[in-house]
Protein backbone atom coordinates (compact mmCIF):
# COMPACT_ATOMS: atom_id res chain seq x y z
CA UNK A 1 0.00 0.00 0.00
CA UNK A 2 2.70 2.22 0.96
CA UNK A 3 4.54 1.63 -2.64
CA UNK A 4 1.12 2.69 -4.42
CA UNK A 5 1.43 6.50 -2.56
CA UNK A 6 5.02 6.68 -3.17
CA UNK A 7 5.97 5.32 -6.60
CA UNK A 8 6.15 8.08 -9.00
CA UNK A 9 4.39 6.24 -12.09
CA UNK A 10 1.34 5.56 -9.79
CA UNK A 11 1.47 9.00 -8.02
CA UNK A 12 1.55 10.55 -12.10
CA UNK A 13 -1.64 8.19 -12.68
CA UNK A 14 -3.69 8.49 -9.56
CA UNK A 15 -5.45 11.43 -8.82
CA UNK A 16 -6.06 12.45 -5.35
CA UNK A 17 -9.41 11.22 -5.55
CA UNK A 18 -8.29 7.89 -6.74
CA UNK A 19 -5.83 7.83 -3.54
CA UNK A 20 -8.70 9.33 -0.85
CA UNK A 21 -11.08 6.47 -2.48
CA UNK A 22 -8.16 3.81 -1.98
CA UNK A 23 -7.80 4.38 1.80
CA UNK A 24 -11.79 4.98 2.26
CA UNK A 25 -11.51 1.17 1.32
CA UNK A 26 -8.75 0.70 3.16
CA UNK A 27 -10.22 1.95 6.37
CA UNK A 28 -13.11 -0.04 5.57
CA UNK A 29 -11.43 -3.48 4.90
CA UNK A 30 -10.05 -2.91 8.60
CA UNK A 31 -12.93 -2.27 10.38
CA UNK A 32 -14.40 -5.76 8.30
CA UNK A 33 -10.80 -7.24 9.20
CA UNK A 34 -10.76 -6.56 12.89
CA UNK A 35 -14.73 -7.03 13.77
CA UNK A 36 -15.75 -9.65 11.39
CA UNK A 37 -16.33 -13.15 12.65
CA UNK A 38 -13.57 -14.66 9.93
CA UNK A 39 -11.03 -11.51 11.13
CA UNK A 40 -11.46 -12.32 14.53
CA UNK A 41 -11.30 -16.23 14.12
CA UNK A 42 -7.63 -15.09 11.90
CA UNK A 43 -6.51 -13.00 15.18
CA UNK A 44 -7.20 -16.16 17.56
CA UNK A 45 -5.37 -18.79 15.30
CA UNK A 46 -2.08 -19.15 17.37
CA UNK A 47 -0.05 -20.57 14.23
CA UNK A 48 1.03 -18.73 10.95
CA UNK A 49 -2.21 -17.57 10.05
CA UNK A 50 -2.53 -14.90 13.20
CA UNK A 51 1.30 -14.02 12.09
CA UNK A 52 -0.58 -13.27 8.16
CA UNK A 53 -3.29 -11.40 10.36
CA UNK A 54 -0.68 -9.39 12.51
CA UNK A 55 1.09 -8.28 9.30
CA UNK A 56 -2.24 -7.41 7.06
CA UNK A 57 -3.98 -5.18 9.92
CA UNK A 58 -0.89 -3.78 11.33
CA UNK A 59 -0.01 -2.88 7.59
CA UNK A 60 -3.64 -1.49 7.06
CA UNK A 61 -3.34 0.23 10.31
CA UNK A 62 -0.11 1.97 9.99
CA UNK A 63 -1.01 3.07 6.37
CA UNK A 64 -3.85 5.18 7.57
CA UNK A 65 -1.68 6.51 10.42
CA UNK A 66 -3.85 4.69 12.50
CA UNK A 67 -2.15 4.78 15.95
CA UNK A 68 -4.85 3.77 18.08
CA UNK A 69 -5.66 0.20 16.37
CA UNK A 70 -1.67 -0.10 15.60
CA UNK A 71 -0.90 0.29 19.31
CA UNK A 72 -3.82 -1.79 20.10
CA UNK A 73 -2.78 -4.77 17.36
CA UNK A 74 1.13 -4.14 18.95
CA UNK A 75 0.25 -4.33 22.04
CA UNK A 76 -2.70 -7.23 22.25
CA UNK A 77 -1.29 -9.33 19.79
CA UNK A 78 2.29 -8.99 18.21
CA UNK A 79 4.04 -9.19 21.35
CA UNK A 80 2.65 -12.09 22.73
CA UNK A 81 2.39 -13.49 19.26
CA UNK A 82 6.27 -13.14 19.26
CA UNK A 83 6.51 -14.85 22.70
CA UNK A 84 3.99 -17.58 21.81
CA UNK A 85 5.69 -18.40 18.34
CA UNK A 86 9.17 -17.89 19.01
CA UNK A 87 11.19 -19.65 21.85
CA UNK A 88 14.69 -19.26 23.24
CA UNK A 89 16.44 -21.42 20.98
CA UNK A 90 14.66 -19.18 18.40
CA UNK A 91 12.60 -22.06 16.46
CA UNK A 92 8.77 -21.81 16.03
CA UNK A 93 7.13 -24.43 18.14
CA UNK A 94 3.33 -24.01 17.13
CA UNK A 95 4.41 -25.00 13.29
CA UNK A 96 6.75 -27.97 14.26
CA UNK A 97 3.98 -30.52 14.20
CA UNK A 98 2.44 -29.81 10.67
CA UNK A 99 2.32 -32.05 7.71
CA UNK A 100 4.97 -29.59 6.08
CA UNK A 101 6.89 -28.37 8.63
CA UNK A 102 9.37 -26.66 6.78
CA UNK A 103 6.77 -24.98 4.49
CA UNK A 104 4.90 -23.97 7.60
CA UNK A 105 8.44 -22.37 9.44
CA UNK A 106 9.16 -20.68 5.77
CA UNK A 107 6.14 -19.16 6.08
CA UNK A 108 5.72 -18.06 9.30
CA UNK A 109 9.68 -17.12 9.14
CA UNK A 110 8.35 -14.47 6.40
CA UNK A 111 5.52 -13.22 8.25
CA UNK A 112 7.88 -12.01 10.84
CA UNK A 113 10.18 -10.62 8.75
CA UNK A 114 7.47 -8.85 6.85
CA UNK A 115 5.42 -7.75 10.29
CA UNK A 116 9.45 -6.32 11.49
CA UNK A 117 9.15 -4.25 8.00
CA UNK A 118 5.44 -2.95 9.32
CA UNK A 119 6.32 -1.93 12.24
CA UNK A 120 9.72 -0.48 11.45
CA UNK A 121 8.31 1.70 8.31
CA UNK A 122 10.52 -0.23 6.13
CA UNK A 123 10.29 -0.37 2.67
CA UNK A 124 9.31 -4.28 1.82
CA UNK A 125 12.29 -6.34 1.61
CA UNK A 126 12.53 -7.39 -1.86
CA UNK A 127 13.33 -11.22 -0.28
CA UNK A 128 9.29 -11.35 1.18
CA UNK A 129 5.91 -11.33 0.25
CA UNK A 130 3.17 -8.83 0.91
CA UNK A 131 -0.44 -10.35 1.40
CA UNK A 132 -1.71 -6.63 1.43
Amino acid sequence: MRLIESDSNTLAVWTATDRQSFRAWVAEFLDWWIASPNGRLARAIRNNIGSAYDVQALAMATFLQNTTVAANLVKSDVRGRVDLQINATGSLPMEDGRSNSFGYHVGDAIQFLNLAAVVNGAPRPSSCVFIV
